[in-house]
């Protein structure tokens, strides 16, 4: 099986306010680690990938 194995039926985890804040957390610790690196631009991406991942999932909540 390969990254689409997923059938069409299962539900996104992605759709649900909890897995929208599980990602923006996995993107945080990918800044945190990238900026470890000294790699801040790409730790900046992730930062504001997880801002706005935050926010959506405070949208799908409301």
């Amino acid at each position: 099986m390969g990254w689409f194995s997923r059938k069409t039926s299962d539900p996104d985890p992605f759709d649900t306010g909890e897995g929208k804040r599980e990602a923006a957390a996995d993107a945080e610790r990918q800044a945190a680690a990238f900026r470890a690196k000294g790699d801040t631009a790409a730790a900046e991406v992730c930062e504001q990938w997880a801002a706005k991942t935050r926010r959506d999932a405070d949208d799908l909540d409301t």
